[in-house]
This record gives structure tokens, sequence and C-alpha cells, in this order.
């Protein structure tokens, strides 16, 4: 018997999509910026921007007169996190059982995040659903393969996971995230996009882009994904 989302793959950013890591992340942040001397972030100024990589956000939050520090900085909070911090992540209610959903009607699941790949596994393995994803790539993921590069940006670690999916209709592979990197990325790479509105970014200027499919709730994914499938987007 052939599932209804056998040939679909749908592919995942981690943090304001799957789970609530902001805690962790303003933890770690705080921590290293402690270190470093420097004016620690209110929290309403770093969550707004959470999404990119955490050198990206050092520098939207101190700018580029402390360009010397961004390295150490960068460092630090990778050790405060990646030991601890993460630890301080809160899954979304109904994740679990949307993933599960989309499993068991035949999709191949995916994670692409700007996080580390080991913290975000950890994070998956923990709850119990490293069986239902097929790759978990994260920014440093060549690296962890062995490889001196890493990505420069999440559309590199979409285009990676594009090889993998050569026989998989573009119509057909969705990327769920909820910032505008993540819809940029996604549309570079050639993913229907869908947006989590109820992640860091504020949707409601973007609601009318016609790219892109709104969600407002976790538990309202399989419907979603079943109902763009159904249709010409």
């Amino acid at each position: 018997m052939i599932k209804p989302m056998e040939a679909v793959h749908i592919c995942f950013d981690f943090d304001g999509t799957l789970a609530d890591s902001f805690e962790g992340i303003y933890w770690a942040f705080c921590k290293s910026a402690h270190q470093h001397k420097l004016d620690l972030p209110q929290k309403t100024d770093l969550r707004r921007i959470i999404g990119p990589p955490v050198e990206k956000l050092f520098d939207q939050i101190y700018g580029a007169n402390k360009e010397y520090l961004r390295e150490s900085f960068r460092m630090n909070f990778r050790k405060h996190y990646d030991r601890e911090g993460y630890r301080q992540t809160s899954w979304y209610d109904g994740t679990e059982e949307q993933i599960i959903k989309l499993r068991d009607a035949g999709a191949t699941l995916s994670i692409v995040t700007n996080k580390p790949t080991s913290p975000t596994t950890k994070l998956v393995k923990d709850k119990n659903l490293s069986k239902e994803f097929k790759l978990i790539i994260g920014i440093d993921y060549l690296t962890q393969n062995k490889s001196e590069q890493k990505f420069s940006s999440k559309k590199e670690a979409l285009d990676l996971l594009n090889i993998s999916m050569s026989d998989v209709d573009i119509r057909k592979r969705i990327y769920v995230g909820d910032t505008l990197g993540d819809l940029q990325a996604a549309h570079a790479s050639q993913f229907v996009f869908v947006a989590c509105t109820y992640g860091y970014h504020d949707w409601r200027q973007e609601a009318k882009h016609a790219r892109i499919h709104l969600l407002d709730n976790i538990n309202n994914l399989f419907g979603l994904c079943s109902s763009l499938l159904e249709s010409d987007y």
C-alpha cells in the first residue's frame, strides 16, 4: 500500500520551529558577554534577531567596532551552550505527535539548522526522535564529517540535502522554519516554505507574500502539509 506522503521530504529548522531554545541561548550569550566585559543584551533585543549563527548575532548586538572579540566570543558561547545551555530547550507541545504522524504517512524527515550538529542531535535523541530523521545537518556538519569546511549559509546546507533528494519532485520538498533567513534559504534552494508564526520572527509584514504558507501552531503541521500537497500551492 502506497502511503500518502511516501514521495515527500519535509525538512525542519530547529530553534523556533520544533522547540524554544531561547533561554539557553540567552544564558550562554550572557555568560560569554560577561567574560568579555561586554554589556548584557536585553532579552527582547536578542530574541527578535535569533536565527543566524552566534557570530552574526554578536555583530548585530555589539557592532563592527568589537569585531576583534567576535571569534573569542563565539568560542566561549559554544562552550557554554554546547555543554549546558542546550539543556534549557523546551519542545513545543505537539511536536512529537506531528513528527510521528508525518512519518507514519510516509514522509522522509530531516533537520537543517544553524545550531551545531552535536547539541541538536543530543536534543533529538533525548526526545526519542532520532529514528524519525534521515539527516540532522547543523552549521558544522561538514566539519563533523571530517571536512575542514563549514557552511557559510543555510542555503549551502539545503543544497547538500537536495543532492540526497534528487528523486524527490521539487514541489514535494518542504522546509519548515521561522525566520527570514529560513525563507530566503528555502526559496533559493527551491523548497516550498512554511513559516512558523509562533517562532522568533514577526511575520505580519510578510504575511501577504505569495510564497509563504503560515503555520500558527505546530499541532496544525500535518494538516497544512497535507493541504499543500493536494494543491498547486
